[in-house]
């Protein structure tokens, strides 16, 4: 269920200043990161002065530290960098993973914006057309698809385990065309639901529940709502789940144009 109560705050995903905030933050991040670096070139020195006093004492010079002074004096700075050395790595793998969620974000931001330019009402030809053309790993065989077959009603209004897809573009939709069919298999499934109405939790539950269930045996390439309004909520909890079925959810919401 989606649940959009407590300290979940709505992210905007649109907004024109996301990458400069992003930035930010990478730059902030990065500043915290390289103050720490001084200390750990400090002590690999510090290792590195001792080393070479290690030899001179093996060679025979005589110091004034002792030689098992010099063995504990590495050991402690060894031990004292490993420590540092952690408190620095482990932000960094936290990072990684804030990293590819902003990746996904963006390409999810890009593949919304195209599809807004690309239809002018909720059709579902249109929208179809319009994502054949954006999907870099499938377009050629899916648009060379489209484009030989006046109709397609093979992938609209499809039922799958009783829940009904407004378009379904799977390989076995796909129709004597064994590239495409091989294509969506690798890719996985493109689903698309498109509503009149405002989309709500309501809505997004239901939808997600029926993408869950083709995905027990099913790869997801693509899922996506378009609608005439959808509700902050919804853009909350689709953008900020850590739920591999959300996560391929893209909302793009197209207003009915009247002239």
């Amino acid at each position: 269920m989606v649940n959009t109560s407590g300290n979940s705050r709505y992210f905007d995903s649109e907004s024109p200043t996301l990458p400069t905030r992003y930035g930010h933050e990478a730059s902030i991040f990065i500043k915290s990161i390289t103050k720490k670096f001084p200390y750990v070139i400090a002590i690999i020195i510090g290792l590195i002065s001792l080393t070479v006093l290690d030899l001179s004492a093996d060679m025979g010079l005589k110091l004034i530290i002792g030689d098992k002074s010099i063995d504990t004096l590495i050991i402690s700075l060894s031990l004292i960098m490993l420590v540092i050395l952690t408190i620095v790595l482990r932000p960094l793998f936290k990072f990684e993973r804030l990293l590819e969620k902003w990746a996904d974000l963006f390409e999810k931001n890009s593949l919304t914006a195209e599809i807004k330019m690309m239809i002018s009402n909720r059709n579902k030809d249109e929208v179809l057309s319009s994502v054949s053309s954006i999907l870099e790993p499938i377009n050629d065989p899916l648009q060379n698809y489209l484009e030989t077959r006046p109709v397609h009603d093979e992938f609209f209004d499809v039922n799958f385990g009783g829940n009904v897809f407004n378009i379904l573009v799977d390989n076995t939709t796909v129709k004597n065309d064994n590239d495409l069919s091989r294509s969506m298999k690798e890719y996985g499934a493109i689903i698309i639901n498109i509503y009149n109405d405002l989309v709500d939790t309501k809505i997004l539950n239901s939808f997600t529940n029926a993408l869950k269930e083709y995905s027990y045996k099913n790869k997801i390439g693509l899922a996506l709502i378009v609608s005439e309004q959808i509700s902050s909520d919804v853009y909350n909890f689709v953008h900020l789940s850590t739920d591999d079925v959300v996560k391929k959810i893209i909302l793009v919401e197209k207003p009915t144009i009247v002239i």
